[in-house]
Formats: C-alpha cells, structure tokens, sequence
C-alpha cells in the first residue's frame, strides 16, 4: 500500500488530504481544514488572526494521524512562482535542467543565485522540438517551506506548485480525455489558480490573488482564461473550451454560473465521488491538497520537484 499527504497553504489557512491506493484502488484515509483569519465575502479580512500557518500545519499532521510511510507533498505560495517556456531539442529532462539557470534567468524576477527551477510539463512543438513549461522559485522561499516543514517532524518528499496538483485532479477524473484542451481552475476566495492543459501536459499557468463577490471574480477570470489563450503561441482554440472549476462549494456553486456567461465555456464543477465518503468527505475546497497527495503516489521520476532540481542545479 502506498500513502502520500497533500498540504496546501494558503494565506487563509491549510488543507491537508491523506490517500493510499491498494491494488490501484484509491482511497482517501483523513482531511483537514482550518482557518488562519476569518474572511467576509469581499474577501476582507475579519476579526483577530486565529493561528498561524506553522502551527496549523502539526495540528493537521497530529489530527489526521499521518503515516509514517505516508510521502509529505507540499506546494509552494502561488504568489512565490513563476513560469516561462523553453522550446529546444533537448529530450533529456537532466540535460533541460541543467540549461535552465543561464536560458532564463532573464525571465523570472529573482537573483540568479536565488533561482531554482524546473519542468513542470513538456509537449510536442514539432519540427523535432519540444515545449517546455518551466517554473522557477527562490531558494529562501523552497528553504523556508522545508523548514516549516521539517518543524512538524516530517519532511518534505516533492515540493512541487498548485497547477501541477490540479493537472493530477484533471487526470483523475478525466483519465481519457488528454487530447482535447480545456482550462483547470481553482479558485477560493484568496488564489485563483489556473491552467491551460493540452495533449495531456500543461501548455500555460496564471496564479493571481483573486478576491471579491460572485460577479467580480467570474469577470476578472473570464479575463484570465481569453489572456491565456491568446498568450500560447502557435495555437488557436475553438470556443467553447471546457473549465474544470473546483473551489469551496459555497463560492463555485455560484461562481460557476457567473463565469460561463462572463467567458462563453462551459464550465462544470470538479466532483470527487468516486473517493470521498461519509468519513472523508472531499468537497472542493480540498482540490490542490488532494492534486498534491496524488503527485506523491506518482513514481515517476520526471515530475516537478523543487528539492531535487536545487540539488541538480547547485
């Protein structure tokens, strides 16, 4: 049996989501869900801060009874990544690594002794090149994740980013539907989250705090989707695309309604049935924690991680 915990910390507070998959059945053992401060609908801050992140965090590892084989997946702040594209001949993701750092350093806003980054996808460009998604991170900030972290008493097994968790949600639900693109969205009061994914990788990625009502939000994303369309090179997308909208339930209820008619695709909301339950019940809000749990059952080698590309990349 193989375990992995999800954490998605966000400015608001933590979620954490704990699955093992037996004989390729999964199933999701605990949850959690606890707020650091209080929001209106506005998205303004109310009353006093309840806990920080830090402590929020050994609670959740302490509730939820985590394994000690369970592997510990965490994203990093949204507001703390970057991505950019690389298209070369390379088809080794050890020999792209190693080219990142001096191929674009001049595309993130960070020191290029601070800049760690990675793969987050690759796809066919054509003419025998490849597109790859690159995303990028300073080395405090990984360090300071790990810290936190390692302050629980787990460590850190993949640190990786909340579009990559929600591309594993998007393939879960949709395990044959990889050829035809179609836009994932997380979006819960404080983030929104969004990806455009094609053959089966992520093609394009937007994180941008997003607060406000039903109406603001829905047209400010509407926005975002037609940006990240027209911004992908190479490519013209028929309309209607399809959202996966996933989301705390009170929120993406009505969100959903308001960003078909503001955008013109269709969305539909993501639904987990098939492993949530009475005991463990997934809504959601527990989307990128639960994207995140499933990175940590993958036993590729060639999925995103911050730990391993810093060690490649010193």
């Amino acid at each position: 049996m193989a375990r992995s915990a999800g954490i998605d910390i966000t400015a608001d507070g933590v979620r954490f989501v704990q699955v093992s998959r037996t004989r390729g059945r999964l199933s999701v053992l605990g949850t959690y869900a606890r707020t650091v401060q209080q929001r209106d609908r506005s998205g303004a801050a109310v009353g006093a801060e309840m806990q920080d992140s830090a402590s929020l965090l050994a609670e959740a590892i302490r509730d939820t009874k985590l394994r000690a084989s369970a592997a510990v997946v965490a994203g990093l702040p949204y507001e703390k990544v970057f991505f950019s594209s690389l298209r070369t001949e390379l088809t080794k993701r050890e020999d792209v690594r190693r080219l990142l750092k001096f191929e674009l350093e001049d595309d993130f806003p960070l020191p290029f002794d601070d800049l760690v980054a990675d793969v987050c996808s690759r796809r066919s460009a054509g003419d025998d090149k490849y597109e790859y998604l690159i995303a990028a991170a300073s080395r405090s900030q990984i360090n300071d994740s790990v810290q936190m972290l390692n302050g629980t008493g787990r460590q850190c097994s993949v640190l990786s980013t909340d579009v990559c968790a929600l591309a594993a949600v998007a393939r879960l639900i949709q395990p044959n539907d990889d050829s035809r693109p179609h836009i994932i969205l997380h979006v819960d009061g404080c983030r929104a989250i969004l990806g455009l994914l094609q053959d089966g990788a992520i093609a394009r990625a937007r994180h941008l705090s997003c607060t406000g009502d039903a109406e603001t939000i829905g047209t400010t994303l509407a926005r975002e989707i037609e940006l990240t369309l027209r911004g992908t090179p190479g490519r013209r997308y028929q309309h209607p695309l399809q959202v996966m909208l996933s989301g705390p339930d009170e929120l993406i209820r009505e969100l959903s309604t308001r960003l078909s008619q503001a955008s013109g695709h269709q969305v539909i909301r993501c639904e987990l049935p098939e492993i949530s339950s009475p005991a463990t019940p997934l809504d959601g809000q527990f989307a990128v924690a639960l994207g995140l749990a499933l990175i940590g059952l993958d036993s590729r080698d060639d999925k995103l991680n911050f730990l391993t590309a810093d060690l490649s990349q010193v």
